[in-house]
């Protein structure tokens, strides 16, 4: 429970779905019809109803020990927003997999694919920067898809689905440093997008407290940085403050070290120099408003 002015928030479970999972769940998405919700893990996909919390139906099932280097692994999924029978998610191979209950109760094999990478890529950091990290369906039209990974934003369209229609850079000055981000762990971070209720804007976060925002219909890319309020702050004070220190921010080192030719002790991961990155403020989930495009919230993660 929190307390808010005077106002005291409470929130507590209505009902508890569970033993339906092997893994730990990467997504949850509501049906279109408001009676079914899909819950995925990375080998499974499960279909529920909101009134039935003792049964649910396996729509789509991998095999633990089919796996190979090869094998997508689900990332997460994403329900139309008007077809209660169409559903889509993503991998680790940078594929979104686009699925029809209409077709087949069981969803093995996808109506439609759409493919990042090459079935044979094998070069781990190209894998990793095209990981599916979240999926949208466009709330205006069902060909559209939106997905994110962790160098960009891109635009899908099942009736073209060879390639992306819209490419976002989100970090593209990260790219240089890869080996760096990989060393320490950050290339495994989980950003999120959303979508304006008209399907122009696409807003994602991303590191040093910056949210972007992309215009679909205008190609200069709007950064924003957000500063979080303290809880004990008044909402109406000193709204629009700025910090103190600006001084430059790197990834922290963890006990373990290499040693360089000359005997020199190094810190590993290697360190980020350049206000390149600060891992302790990025915005990994943020939201538009239901009415207005121009309002939105944004959820701080550490």
């Amino acid at each position: 429970m929190k307390n808010y002015g005077n106002t005291n928030i409470r929130v507590q479970n209505k009902k508890v779905f569970a033993r339906a999972h092997g893994f730990s769940i990467v997504g949850l998405s509501p049906s279109a019809d408001r009676e079914t919700f899909f819950s995925a893990d990375p080998l499974r996909i499960n279909m529920w109803n909101l009134e039935v919390t003792n049964e649910v139906f396996s729509v789509i099932d991998h095999m633990l020990d089919r796996l190979d280097d090869r094998s997508h692994l689900i990332t997460g999924i994403s329900c139309s927003n008007s077809s209660p029978s169409l559903f889509a998610y993503g991998t680790n191979r940078g594929s979104i997999f686009l699925c029809d209950t209409r077709s087949s109760s069981l969803c093995d094999h996808a109506s439609l694919a759409f493919h990042s990478l090459a079935a044979d890529e094998s070069d781990v950091l190209t894998i990793l920067t095209n990981s599916v990290s979240d999926l949208k369906f466009g709330q205006c039209s069902d060909y559209i898809i939106f997905s994110r990974d962790y160098l960009s934003v891109k635009t899908w369209d099942s009736r073209m689905p060879t390639q992306p229609v819209e490419v976002y850079p989100v970090q593209r000055h990260l790219k240089k440093h890869l080996t760096v981000l990989y060393e320490s762990e950050l290339l495994f971070d989980d950003f999120k997008l959303t979508i304006s209720s008209n399907d122009r804007c696409i807003m994602t976060g991303s590191y040093n407290n910056t949210v972007k925002v992309f215009d679909r219909q205008n190609p200069i890319e709007c950064s924003y940085k957000l500063i979080m309020q303290d809880e004990d702050m008044n909402a109406f004070h000193d709204a629009f403050r700025t910090t103190d220190d600006n001084t430059s921010v790197f990834v922290s080192p963890i006990s373990s070290s290499t040693s360089s030719p000359d005997g020199t002790e190094l810190t590993w991961p290697r360190r980020i120099h350049d206000d390149l990155i600060d891992i302790t403020e990025n915005f990994t989930r943020s939201s538009f408003s239901d009415n207005n495009i121009n309002d939105n919230t944004t959820d701080s993660h550490d």
